[in-house]
């Protein structure tokens, strides 16, 4: 398990957050978790080494937090006592590590065989997925908390949803609190898991939207923000698929505020209403 700090990806140098620097991986073969507070963060390492532990995964996980946001700042979270910890995580005995009295081959050549192993880590990646809500049982018994696939805020209603990941996403919801006195029908689904992907969980979670932001704190340059065409994808055969914008926001700490949030809102609203959807980038003017 490995908990991962997102910054900007390239010179000039900057600690601020680019989920360039944790997405990149999505393709690796890891399991990749993004938490939205330090809390979460503490949570789903301990929940990680549970689930790529499980004799049914047996994969490398990785905890993303926000550069600076999260990881130069302060919180009040819940420690858990080791006793907690040690209820939670039971010894672990791996079959696989290179002992006296336990020979194995590790990285051998392979020739057309390679597609089995490719095979089996794409296997054990989905199989993390009930593995991941088999864990919440004990984990909320023995902690008081319990996570979901996504994260699911003001869903029942909302025409239009804001699809989020990380620390913006906690301004994101103080935002649609605001937009909600305001008589706007909005809602948020953030991501938490990257890899696998809870294909299931995110469609029907905005099977009912109108519209829907995929707000982007990264770019695959030449293409756009990475998770809109993900998003696109999962929602591609529903009988009625939603309105899909996409916007470009946040890179290297540029501050995502609760009134950014509620123009990309009324952007929305306006490609609603227009029949068409946009992709910008959302922090510049031009570009």
């Amino acid at each position: 398990v490995m908990a991962t700090i997102s910054r900007g990806l390239a010179a000039p140098v900057t600690l601020w957050s680019d989920h360039n620097d944790f997405l990149d991986q999505r393709d690796s073969g890891w399991l990749m978790f993004h938490a939205e507070n330090n809390q979460e963060v503490l949570d789903m390492v301990l929940q990680a080494y549970r689930i790529a532990e499980d004799p049914r995964v047996l994969l490398p996980a990785m905890v993303n937090m926000d550069g600076y946001v999260l990881s130069f700042t302060d919180e009040p979270i819940n420690i858990p006592s080791s006793g907690q910890v040690e209820e939670f995580l039971p010894g672990y005995d791996p079959a696989h590590t290179i002992a006296k009295n336990r020979p194995v081959t590790v990285g051998p050549p392979v020739l057309d065989e390679y597609s089995i192993f490719r095979a089996q880590n794409h296997v054990a990646s989905r199989n993390a997925l009930n593995v991941i809500e088999e864990v919440q049982d004990d984990f909320e018994k023995i902690f008081g908390r319990r996570y979901h696939l996504v994260d699911e805020f003001m869903l029942e209603d909302a025409e239009l949803v804001l699809v989020t990941q990380g620390s913006m996403s906690t301004t994101a919801k103080a935002a649609i609190l605001e937009m909600r006195d305001e008589g706007i029908k909005v809602g948020l689904l953030r991501l938490r898991i990257i890899r696998p992907w809870p294909n299931e969980a995110v469609a029907g979670a905005l099977k009912d939207a109108k519209a829907i932001a995929v707000i982007d704190r990264n770019v695959a340059p030449g293409k756009g923000g990475i998770m809109f065409p993900e998003i696109i994808e999962t929602l591609y055969n529903l009988d009625r698929r939603p309105l899909v914008s996409g916007f470009v926001v946040g890179l290297g700490g540029n501050p995502q505020t609760e009134n950014k949030v509620k123009e990309i809102t009324h952007k929305l609203k306006e490609d609603l209403a227009a029949g068409r959807p946009r992709m910008e980038w959302n922090d510049l003017e031009e570009i």
